[in-house]
């Protein structure tokens, strides 16, 4: 009887195959149910962000079009505000004939204005002008001695045939009909630091010109080591030959034609 009552190790064995088959299933089903549950709660996180971003976007681009409107009020405004009062120094001076200097496209003497400035004075190779309560001067390009006391300015126009041009806009090179020419080189302030006057290919003469800081010309040195000094007004005050004999320029009569001056002793 008690071998009928006592059950199989077989049946005890399926049975408990049994259980862990259903344990193993519902932790499967549990595990599934988590992980759908986690999807649908991270693709909820994702759409409110997204409507977040949207909504923050939008807000942006409603801030950026007021300060554009506001930008473009501004613009209107501005447009047709007139530049600020100015006057700006006259240009180069082209020429020195006599008394009288070329500056932009008016021959101007001493005492004559243009613009906002005065011209005080017109020496042999610069002119003084008062621009805005200073001093400046502006060397010619070219001068021309008036030996004749008269002057055809359609002449001396005519003389320049040919004019070169620096990367700024300024005479660098001036060809006569005659074929006689003239170089200018300048420093970083425009002054002309130094003149090749040609007669031809091989035969020219070089002119160097020195200022002071304030851009006034000091001197003039020439091919020969002729030297031609200056006062601060850009009148001639001395020269000074090769062999060292000074000329007193001051006293020199201008009405005589040759005159060479008052030799210093």
């Amino acid at each position: 009887m008690n071998c009928q009552n006592k059950k199989s190790p077989k049946a005890v064995f399926s049975v408990g195959l049994l259980g862990l088959a259903m344990l193993m299933t519902g932790l499967t089903a549990a595990e599934l149910i988590k992980i759908t549950h986690g999807t649908d709660q991270d693709a909820l996180i994702t759409k409110e962000a997204l409507d977040q971003i949207r909504s923050g976007k939008g807000t942006a681009q409603r801030y950026l079009a007021q300060y554009q409107k506001a930008a473009d009020k501004l613009a209107r405004r501005n447009m047709f505000v007139p530049p600020p009062d100015g006057f700006e120094p006259p240009g180069d001076c082209t020429a020195i004939f006599g008394d009288e200097a070329r500056i932009g496209e008016r021959w101007v003497k001493a005492g004559d204005t243009i613009g906002n400035t005065k011209v005080l004075e017109v020496g042999p190779t610069a002119v003084t002008l008062l621009w805005e309560g200073k001093k400046i001067t502006r060397s010619p390009i070219l001068v021309a001695a008036d030996s004749n006391g008269s002057r055809s300015r359609q002449g001396f126009t005519e003389a320049t045939k040919k004019e070169e041009y620096n990367k700024k806009g300024e005479v660098a090179k001036a060809i006569k009909p005659d074929v006689t020419w003239t170089e200018i080189v300048r420093d970083g302030r425009g002054l002309v630091t130094q003149k090749v006057v040609g007669y031809g290919d091989d035969n020219y003469d070089v002119i160097d010109f020195k200022y002071d800081y304030k851009g006034n010309l000091n001197e003039q040195i020439y091919t020969d080591g002729t030297r031609v000094l200056f006062d601060t007004a850009g009148k001639m005050t001395e020269k000074i030959t090769p062999d060292g004999t000074v000329y007193n320029l001051e006293k020199m009569n201008l009405n005589t034609q040759g005159s060479q001056g008052v030799r210093k002793k």
